[in-house]
């Protein structure tokens, strides 16, 4: 940094002496001399006119531009202030780490070299501050560059409780006040089923200010060598992030009898991602995710996905107005994978009229066009909606909710539109029909009281669609996972794609029942069931030709405390009370410990195509022992096969300068070349040496 020498010095202080026949002016008592943004404070300070030596003793104190501060007991200086030797120094760095020497030289503006330094980031004890503390860097010379932004080592030494652990002759880290800067992280170290014993080491390297690479170096016993790297790019108008690997590795092909067969290839992932602005109402984005084969993810710990996606997407927003044009493809991770489809293009455009408009309610209109092709399989469809709606609150409070809507589907498919025609290569075609309506009332009763407000809300809805036949004409690829709720109780179409209509008229009741608490805490629940009057429907919810009456559906949410929530789902058999589906999840923290659970469990009668129950009970929970160690403990089994599905330990130390973290997992899945069992995983940060500064977590009192 260059100092402005014609720029005056302020000088404050108790006592102010002129010696002319010697050119001393002497400053005693709280002596502040200011000379642009370098400041010298000391209990004396001795300025020489002849040789433009300043000369300071007494709890001297330099404070730096940036920020930092020098302290020692006596400093020889140049008058700027900027040049010159200190004697006992310390150095008070802008993220309160410190460097102690015996003696440093100030030469240049921005170069401080001590001798027979000590470096830390760690807090001294305040019992002993004598005592070494938990880590530092100690070292025969070393300099700072204010410059660079550098500090060097020379023949340094890091101790751990005073106890040499490891010697460099050379070692540099970025001063405290670098934002970002390339380098080493912290690596980590630990063992597996599927890796062996392996240590992955990061290193990042700052291309700019908005662009950055992370890139993986790691080994393993098992699996050979890894390397990974992380891409990320930011722009005014987007963003990009790109995450890739390579490995060279056996991978098991065949494990059949009479033996296993193995073959050594190139493996490795990309995903990658971006999103960019092209305009005001226009922007674009794109998804990629792509394996070398389907255990590759699972094995190196990348992601448990059981599907990859690939798409690119162009949205354009508008004041009433959205379009949409998306390309999609899939693959199928799984053991018993399916074929999964190419769906391009897919093209969808919506408007909503002014609210309060047609006959005091809005319309909307709806269009879209998709093409799939499976295998030898290639369906278009063309949809395209008209609806209107309105709602109206009467003067007792009744809420009423009105809607209508009409829809064409057109269906284009080689072989696969109805399956009583021919299979001989010509498109066939479907068209189908669907007009619809919905009327739901609910009439909410609201009682205030002394910090609460409680509301009970009785519901009832009539939906009506025309009688269609979904399943032998149209095919169904994007309604498959259809499920009976209490969310979309009372919604008119609860299928969640176009491929099936819920058709015919039912009638569908309820009551909410909500208390909210002034002090955040409250409770809600709800019942539901739904009627059918008229015509059949393939949507599971529990109803049949006989009966028509629904399963019950509902919830119960509780949160006494803001930092406790209980949530409860079900579905329940109305004819003999048989349970279905329960789903129960809980969280929050209390006297520091953090707690969450659920548990969910579907029977094979619950509509949803299963041949088998399912059941499945998952606790997590984690705790601050102490304002530095924090512990954590989880939990999956498999209800319904009396097996465990993983188990795990971690622990966590984690103060101003250092951190340490050490996690076991226990896999109980196996999947091909993929082994599960035991890992370990192992950390050690020190602060501004690869690891950026932690914020410990006070434990709570008990």
């Amino acid at each position: 940094m260059e100092v402005d020498r014609s720029e005056p010095a302020l000088i404050t202080a108790d006592e102010v002496l002129f010696d002319e026949p010697l050119g001393l002016v002497v400053a005693r008592g709280s002596v502040e001399i200011s000379q642009g943004e370098r400041v010298l404070r000391a209990d004396e300070v001795v300025y020489n006119t002849r040789t433009d030596v300043v000369t300071a003793s007494g709890h001297v104190v330099l404070v730096d531009p940036d920020g930092g501060m020098v302290f020692s007991d006596f400093a020889e200086l140049q008058s700027d202030l900027a040049e010159g030797f200190i004697n006992s120094i310390g150095i008070l760095l802008s993220d309160n780490s410190r460097i102690a020497a015996t003696t440093g030289v100030r030469r240049e503006d921005r170069v401080t070299e001590v001798e027979r330094a000590v470096y830390s980031p760690c807090r001294l004890c305040e019992d002993d501050p004598m005592r070494p503390p938990l880590w530092q860097l100690r070292a025969v010379r070393v300099i700072r560059d204010e410059e660079s932004q550098d500090i060097i080592y020379r023949d340094a030494f890091l101790d751990f409780f005073g106890i040499p652990v490891l010697y460099t002759p050379y070692l540099r880290h970025p001063d405290p006040s670098v934002a970002q800067r390339s380098g080493l992280l912290t690596p980590s170290v630990g063992r597996n089923g599927n890796l062996g014993t392996f240590v992955n080491v990061p290193y990042y390297i700052a291309i700019s200010p908005s662009r950055d690479l992370t890139v993986t170096g790691g080994l393993s016993t098992d699996a050979g060598p890894l390397l990974r790297g992380l891409y990320r790019d930011r722009y005014a108008f987007g963003q990009i992030e790109v995450d890739a690997s390579a490995n060279y590795s056996d991978r098991l092909v065949d494990a059949g009898e009479p033996t296993e067969r193995e073959e050594q290839r190139l493996r490795g992932h990309l995903f990658a991602n971006g999103i960019f602005a092209i305009d005001d109402n226009w922007r674009a984005s794109a998804a990629i995710a792509l394996t070398s084969d389907d255990t590759y993810l699972d094995t190196f710990d990348i992601t448990d996905a059981d599907i990859l996606r690939t798409s690119g997407l162009t949205e354009g927003f508008f004041d009433l107005s959205y379009a949409r044009a998306e390309v999609i493809s899939y693959r199928d991770l799984r053991d018993d994978a399916i074929q999964q489809p190419l769906v391009a293009p897919v093209l969808s455009y919506s408007h909503v009229g002014t609210p309060g408009g047609l006959l005091g309610g809005t319309w909307a209109a709806d269009g879209s066009f998709l093409h799939l092709r499976r295998d030898d399989v290639e369906v278009s469809r063309m949809s395209a909606e008209a609806s209107w709606s309105r709602r109206d609150i009467l003067p007792i409070g009744l809420v009423s909710d009105l809607e209508a809507g009409f829809r064409q589907d057109l269906y284009l498919g080689d072989g696969v539109i109805d399956p009583d025609l021919p299979d001989d290569g010509d498109l066939e075609f479907a068209t189908r029909t669907v007009p619809h309506a919905a009327w739901t009332l609910s009439y909410p009763w609201v009682r205030q009281g002394d910090g609460y407000r409680h509301i009970v809300e009785p519901l009832v809805g009539v939906f009506a669609a025309a009688q269609i036949d979904n399943n032998t004409v149209i095919p169904n690829n994007d309604s498959l996972d259809a499920q009976f709720n209490d969310i979309n109780l009372f919604t008119a179409d609860r299928f969640t794609g176009l491929d099936r209509v819920e058709d015919g008229v039912r009638v569908a009741y309820g009551v909410r029942n909500t208390l909210l608490l002034d002090d955040g805490g409250g409770a809600d629940v709800f019942l539901g069931q739904s009627l059918r009057v008229a015509g059949s429907s393939d949507f599971p919810d529990g109803s049949d030709d006989v009966h028509r009456i629904s399963d019950l559906v509902g919830r119960i949410n509780l949160a006494p405390i803001p930092e406790l929530n209980f949530s409860y789902r079900f579905q329940i058999d109305p004819r003999d009370f048989a349970s279905l589906r329960h789903e129960i999840a809980a969280s929050g923290e209390v006297y520091g410990v953090a707690l969450s659970a659920s548990y969910f469990f579907i029977d094979q009668t619950a509509g949803l195509g299963l041949t088998d129950d399912q059941a499945e009970l998952t606790l997590a929970g984690s705790t601050a022992l102490t304002d530095n160690w924090r512990v954590n403990a989880n939990w999956r089994r498999d209800l319904d096969e009396q097996a465990n599905r993983s188990i795990g330990l971690g622990a966590q130390y984690a103060d101003e300068c250092f951190i340490f973290r050490i996690d076991y997992q226990r896999d109980f899945t196996e999947d091909r070349d993929r082994n599960g069992g035991n890992s370990v995983i192992f950390q050690v940060g020190l602060r501004n040496l690869g690891q950026p500064a932690v914020s410990p977590r006070p434990a709570a009192d008990p």
